[in-house]
């Protein structure tokens, strides 16, 4: 292969790192967002910034593989985003592809966000995991009816359940 090759070869290679990296940023914004879920179902609001899950629910902030910084987080009307900058280094506010304009449609003009939308807005119920299951004071569900659904004593331990809930959903 001669020289005129190495060209297109380089563009190859680089949108490949583009896009492994891309890829990185994305899954880390997932990470950190389900963190951000989880801590909304214990707290009942979100937290104020990505340090308040350090380190209950993240060893870390996950950096952003653009940047080398610490990943995005905003407060929206409709919820939260956990973001990467992307490959354009620049700060969007989280704004995503599919949500630019036609006057914002420069090539890599946009963040990699992850979005949480606020519990009212999802169409479901907004009841915590805690709310659902316990017997006292909601539909008298039991350690039956949650077995039933994949839930034994092991996974409500997993979901950080007390024993003591544990025993009461059996009837103990």
């Amino acid at each position: 292969m001669g020289a005129e090759g190495l060209p297109s070869l380089w563009h190859a290679f680089c949108m490949t790192e583009e896009q492994v990296s891309g890829a990185h940023a994305r899954l880390r914004a997932a990470g950190a967002a389900l963190a951000v879920e989880q801590w909304r179902l214990e707290h009942g609001g979100w937290p104020e910034s990505l340090e308040d899950l350090v380190p209950e629910l993240l060893e870390s902030v996950p950096t952003d593989p653009f940047t080398g910084e610490a990943l995005r987080y905003r407060q929206t009307d409709e919820g939260v985003r956990v973001y990467s900058v992307g490959i354009d280094q620049t700060d969007q506010d989280g704004l995503a592809q599919e949500e630019r304009t036609v006057a914002e449609c420069y090539p890599e003009d946009y963040d990699l966000p992850f979005r949480l939308l606020n519990p009212q807005l999802r169409g479901g119920r907004t009841a915590s995991f805690r709310e659902e299951i316990d017997p006292e004071e909601h539909w008298g569900i039991s350690l039956a009816t949650l077995k039933q659904y994949g839930y034994g004593p092991e996974e409500l331990k997993e979901l950080n359940l007390l024993e003591s809930e544990i025993e009461r959903l059996a009837g103990r």
